[in-house]
C-alpha cells in the first residue's frame, strides 16, 4: 500500500507498529529521526531519500520545523536536544542517554569521537527531541 502522500496516516501507523505508549503526565518520550538539516551532501546521499540503494526504507527528512508539530499538535511540550538549523549550524541540549539512549546523537555515535575531543568534524548524527506530556 502505497502511504507516501499521506504522513499522517504513515506516523499514526509506525506508531501503533513501534508499540508507541503515550508517557503520563510529566514523562517524556524521547524520539529521534533522520535529521533533514545536516548539511554534509554524502550524508544525504547515504540516505538517499526515494532512491532503491542502501537506504531504500527512508521516506522522509525531518527538521525541527517539520518533526515538532507531530507532537506539538498532539499536545505534548517539546524539548529539542540535538538538531541542526536550516542555515546548517548544529545545535545541542544537555541530556542524559539514561534517561533513553540514542545511538546516533552527538554524545553515542562512534564517528562523533573526534568531533567530541575537539578535533574533527561532527559525523552523521539524527535529530533528537524529548516530547514531554504535560501535568
Amino acid at each position: 500500500m502505497n502511504t507516501s502522500g499521506n504522513t499522517y496516516v504513515v506516523r499514526r501507523r509506525a506508531g501503533r507498529a513501534a508499540g508507541v505508549r503515550i508517557p503520563e503526565a510529566g514523562r517524556h518520550l524521547r524520539v529521534a529521526v533522520l535529521d533533514g538539516g545536516y548539511p554534509d551532501p554524502a550524508y544525504r546521499a547515504l540516505v538517499g531519500v526515494g532512491d532503491p540503494g542502501l537506504a531504500h526504507d527512508h521516506h522522509v527528512l525531518y527538521t525541527l520545523e517539520t518533526f515538532g508539530p507531530v507532537f506539538a499538535g498532539a499536545g505534548f511540550e517539546l524539548r529539542p536536544l540535538d538538531w541542526w538549523d536550516a542555515p546548517g549550524t548544529f545545535h545541542r541540549r544537555a541530556w542524559d542517554p539514561e534517561d533513553g539512549p540514542v545511538d546516533r546523537s552527538h554524545q553515542l555515535e562512534h564517528r562523533n569521537a573526534a568531533w567530541r575531543w575537539g578535533e574533527g568534524p561532527l559525523g552523521f548524527i539524527s535529530l533528537v527531541l524529548d516530547a514531554v506530556k504535560p501535568g
